[in-house]
């Protein structure tokens, strides 16, 4: 089933995307109101839309996109400062540091459903390699990957043509997987 709310100045729409309590959440922003809706999106703003979802049966009409890259913060604090890092949960010191990172997704949504990959990589090195207990190794690496690939079933008619925002996210917990926006649905 299909949920939906609106509010000042929005129409959102969310879609359950997996068993496991994935959704697929669409917010379309009035006409000529993107920008001032995107100044106001906040988290809490987020959170009052997903409260605000009642079901209801909409035939949803998206445009296919595929957006590659990612704007994700990888800061890692004192992460990357020698002698001042701690993934001692990791080897047991405090050796280690972060000295690269590189981030990088991908989400597409065609007729098939959609796709989503997104993968995280940390380079560590070891401030005290002399105490190393395998000379020959050259490093650490913590990489993170997640997926997912899903079938959309869509059960009033909206079709969705201006600028809009999406996420997917588990219902469960509210942590949000994905989240990008589409400013041309022409394109």
């Amino acid at each position: 089933s299909v949920s939906t709310a609106s509010g000042d100045g929005y129409a959102a729409y969310e879609l359950p995307v997996g068993g496991d309590g994935l959704t697929f959440m669409i917010i379309v922003p009035d006409k000529d109101n993107y920008n001032t809706f995107m100044s106001t999106l906040t988290a809490a703003k987020l959170k009052q839309i997903e409260e605000a979802m009642t079901s209801a049966t909409v035939d949803l009409m998206l445009p296919k996109f595929t957006i590659i890259g990612a704007t994700v913060d990888l800061s890692v604090e004192n992460g990357s400062q020698k002698d001042v890092a701690d993934f001692s949960s990791m080897d047991g010191t405090k050796d280690l540091y972060v000295t690269s990172r590189a981030h990088n997704a991908k989400f597409t949504i065609n007729e098939s459903g959609i796709r989503g990959s997104s993968v995280t990589l940390l380079g560590l090195d070891d401030a005290h390699p002399e105490t190393w207990t395998n000379p020959g190794d050259n490093g650490y690496g913590l990489i993170d990957y997640s997926a997912i690939a899903v079938h959309l079933v869509l059960t009033e008619h909206v079709v969705v043509g201006r600028p809009f925002i999406f996420a997917v996210r588990d219902s469960v917990s509210g942590t949000i997987l994905f989240m990008g926006r589409v400013l041309n649905p022409a394109e």
